[in-house]
């Protein structure tokens, strides 16, 4: 259920539902391998309301980092490889593009069968937004 308000400058505001848990919800999950390596793209609407803007900033709302990791790119990577352990680093991070409210994200991974590392991309509708790779802990058998 959508709802509208006026906001604190008597602006229409419409307000999306944000999920109970705080979790956002996945689609469209689809898992390849070929050779060796495998990937997977995950794919959600960020919410217009998504508690995680709130003083990000006024005006010009922005994902932190460490808000795309933990909320988009971890809980994906915890779909599809449950056997990885802690995270133990990151490499080369980027952010060459702002996360909004109200975008269509996909969160791209790809990884080498049994290795303890995940390359990522997330990407609205026009751009690549965040790339890197995490580093696990390898604690079981890798799919």
């Amino acid at each position: 259920q959508v709802t509208l308000s006026l906001d604190d400058h008597r602006d229409l505001a419409v307000t999306e539902p944000v999920p109970q848990n705080g979790e956002l919800p996945w689609t469209d999950e689809a898992t390849r391998g070929h050779e060796g390596l495998s990937s997977c793209v995950c794919r959600t609407v960020i919410p217009s309301a998504y508690p995680y803007f709130e003083g990000h900033f006024r005006g010009y709302p922005v994902m932190a980092g460490v808000v795309q990791l933990h909320e988009l790119v971890l809980p994906c990577v915890r779909r599809v490889r449950p056997e990885l352990g802690s995270l133990a680093g990151l490499a080369g991070l980027k952010f060459p593009e702002r996360i909004e409210p109200g975008q269509s994200v996909e969160v791209w991974l790809r990884w080498e069968k049994g290795g303890p590392s995940v390359s990522f991309e997330i990407r609205n509708d026009t751009d690549r937004c965040t790339h890197g790779r995490l580093v696990f802990e390898q604690t079981g058998t890798a799919p």
